[in-house]
């Protein structure tokens, strides 16, 4: 079956047809068709320049007499036919040969369009595979370029030198990555082209002593070099690796994984997926055997070259891309210096008390024991026996003797800490509940928190991830060592363990008010403008509106309802997801139509908020894209409530971290120990010059403990 004609030059190859169009005898029918014609149209390609078959007795015979440039599966089932490769997850863009039965094809599979009817957003990927064969169906010829990785086993010792003194020493740019295991890093690449690399084994079981430290050494000088820019993906693992070596890397010139979430906020920012889209290469990352198993350690080698060569041509690229776009000055000026600032920060890691440290987990454990205690005896008194806390299935038991039903996940009853969220805010009087759920976050907050292992050095070290959420916050979690915690959300309990290093200060720099003071300017909103020129405390404001009462006599817990009264007013949330975020934050609960009443309150007193939700509903369904000063994002899912309240949190999300960084870079020069997205802390001497140049509209506090800061 064949619909177009053997001169077109595509052929698409489909798998199967649906029950849909077996009965309108087309063989992609509705929305699947859709998702085809569109994207090849937006790419400028005509119905005229391709076809479309499917697999079955005649396909063979129609690929051979098809005079297509270029064949194209769509799906798992067409790429094995034609190719052998049978994951088109992994394979979809790549640039590919058939067997030879096919006459030696060029192939490039697309992910079925049925695939992308599931998981929406995966269109992006189909969009982009339009513009690729825009470009690949002029020619049946396969212009990959070759790569010639060098690996030590096949260099003598001078050899492996001598290149690495006279080409990559003199090179301006390097792309560098190592791979690890638990000895440490076991080898190292460089590549100085998109085409040339060389993948050396870095272990001192491999060389001689003197040959080991001399290779060391001449890493040292080209990670150390500030002449020789180094391209990475994920440059913190690499600087991490160096700093462990005793090395400290400079003059990274570009981080691919930063630019691909830089570019496609909401896309995967893998090397896998960079090569996919910014690289003639086929997928690479498993296509030599057990690479990981290094004991093969060729296929090991050439996996790390092809990275490095890899990295080399996405950068090319992507710098083009991010030109076209108008974003490489920002790129290059604001988001890669705050590489060098977060390595500075997780590897110099925060001092512990560990006196108070030790206070702190006894007076965990006392609290959990005596909310344990007040568990116990409230099952004593009503169902006349002990339960295990630590046992889902007695809690469960437990809870329907008294009467409450238990909520499902995947068809499984469950006591999950969301589940017993939903409990509470159903049976808000329920003692039960509420010790369950004390002692659930209390563990928590212990086994992250509190029973954590530290560095050799008494230091608490952690990582941070600049590239992991779609609105440029920065995400923080252990060490690579798996020690430490994420220094970006520390509970107050243990930043009182947390001190200056001998001789310093801390001063946290916290922005006031941020995300609504961008909501104010975007939307626009004057009055909410003046509130906040003039600092007046808007949620103070709204409780007054709220509850009633003068401003002055407002308790701390109205407060934080008017807090997210706000917050969920302007993100568009649903009643019940405002019952839901309030009863956790703050212990009351509202009915859906109370929750809707609130904010309805907010949106009638700051009007032009009401007018941002419209015009951003209006853009996703019309563009689906959003630009701020520094960033840009498009939204490839359905358009939906879920999608506008995502759009509507982005600039604020985005402005709030921004600034943030935009701070540190302001003092990069002086010890910076940590932040979060409205947060900075730092440490210096007895000197505070610096703090006359401050930014507008933040808080400065000072101290030598984290959780004592006084306000200046």
């Amino acid at each position: 079956m064949l619909e177009g004609t053997l001169d077109s030059k595509i052929l698409i190859i489909s798998d199967i047809m649906r029950a849909r169009e077996t009965a309108s005898g087309r063989i992609l029918e509705g929305e699947r068709r859709d998702i085809i014609e569109n994207s090849m149209s937006s790419a400028g390609i005509l119905n005229s320049d391709y076809a479309i078959t499917i697999l079955g007795p005649d396909c063979k015979q129609t690929i051979l007499n098809s005079k297509a440039n270029i064949l194209v599966p769509l799906g798992s089932k067409a790429l094995k036919f034609l190719t052998g490769m049978d994951n088109i997850n992994k394979y979809h863009l790549s640039l590919l040969t058939s067997y030879a039965e096919f006459g030696n094809r060029k192939v490039m599979g697309l992910l079925h369009p049925e695939t992308i009817q599931k998981d929406y957003a995966s269109i992006a990927y189909i969009r982009w595979g339009a513009k690729k064969l825009k470009q690949e169906m002029l020619t049946s010829s396969l212009n990959i370029p070759v790569r010639n990785i060098k690996t030590s086993l096949d260099l003598s010792f001078p050899e492996i030198v001598s290149y690495l003194e006279d080409i990559v020493l003199k090179a301006q740019e390097v792309s560098t990555d190592i791979e690890t295991d638990y000895h440490g890093v076991n080898c190292c690449g460089f590549a100085i082209s998109p085409t040339e690399a060389i993948a050396i084994e870095s272990r001192p079981d491999k060389w001689k002593p003197t040959e080991f430290h001399k290779l060391w050494d001449l890493y040292r000088q080209i990670w150390e070099s500030e002449n020789i820019g180094k391209i990475a993906q994920n440059a913190l693992f690499e600087m991490w690796w160096a700093s462990v070596y005793g090395i400290e890397m400079n003059n990274i010139s570009f981080d691919t994984m930063l630019a691909m979430k830089y570019l496609h906020p909401t896309l995967e920012r893998g090397l896998d997926n960079v090569g996919r889209l910014y690289t003639p290469y086929p997928y690479w990352k498993d296509g030599l055997g057990d690479w990981a198993n290094i004991s093969h350690w060729r296929d090991h080698l050439i996996y790390n070259g092809q990275d490095t060569t890899g990295q080399f041509m996405a950068k090319i690229n992507m710098e083009k891309a991010l030109e076209s776009r108008g974003m490489l000055g920002t790129f290059r000026n604001f988001i890669m210096p705050q590489v060098q600032i977060a390595h500075s920060m997780q590897t110099r890691g925060l001092r512990l008390d560990p006196d108070r440290l030790c206070t702190m987990q006894e007076n965990a454990e006392r609290d959990i024991q005596a909310i344990s205690t007040s568990f116990e005896s409230a099952c004593m008194e009503r169902l006349q026996r002990k339960i295990n806390i630590n046992s889902p299935k007695q809690v469960r038991e437990a809870l329907k003797e008294i009467g409450i039903k238990i909520p499902t996940s995947k068809g499984k009853e469950t006591v999950s800490r969301s589940a017993l969220m939903k409990l509470k805010n159903k049976h808000p009087k329920e003692m039960l509940i509420r010790d369950l759920i004390k002692i659930n976050e209390l563990k928590k907050k212990t086994d992250e928190y509190l029973n954590f292992e530290a560095d050799p050095d008494g230091r608490i070290r952690f990582s941070m991830d600049l590239a992991s959420d779609e609105n440029g916050l920065w995400v923080g979690k252990k060490s690579l060592f798996n020690r430490g915690f994420d220094a970006t959300s520390v509970p107050q309990v243990v930043k009182n363990c947390i001190i200056a290093d001998e001789g310093m200060t801390f001063v946290q720099i916290r922005l006031n008010q941020p995300e609504l003071r961008f909501i104010a300017k975007d939307a626009p909103d004057y009055k909410l403008q003046t509130m906040l020129s003039e600092y007046k405390d808007v949620n103070r404001f709204m409780a007054s509106k709220i509850f009633r009462k003068p401003e002055g006599i407002c308790s701390r817990n109205e407060i934080k309802i008017a807090e997210q009264v706000i917050k969920s007013a302007n993100e568009f949330d649903a009643p019940k997801m405002f019952v839901e975020k309030c009863f956790a934050k703050t212990g009351v609960f509202y009915t859906d139509a109370e929750a809707k009443r609130l904010m309805q309150m907010f949106l009638e007193e700051f009007e032009g908020c009401r007018k941002r939700i419209d015009r951003i509903r209006k853009e996703m369904y019309s563009k689906r894209m959003l630009q701020s000063e520094t960033r840009q994002i498009t939204y490839y899912d359905r358009v939906n409530d879920s999608l506008v309240r995502r759009a509507l949190s982005w600039g604020p999300e985005t402005y709030s971290s921004d600034q943030i960084s935009k701070i540190c870079l302001a003092y990069k020069d002086h010890e910076l120990v940590t932040r979060n997205h409205n947060s900075l802390l730092l440490q210096v001497d007895d000197s505070y010059g610096f703090l006359e140049g401050v930014f507008d509209n933040t808080e400065i506090k000072i101290g030598s403990r984290w959780g004592s800061l006084e306000n200046v």
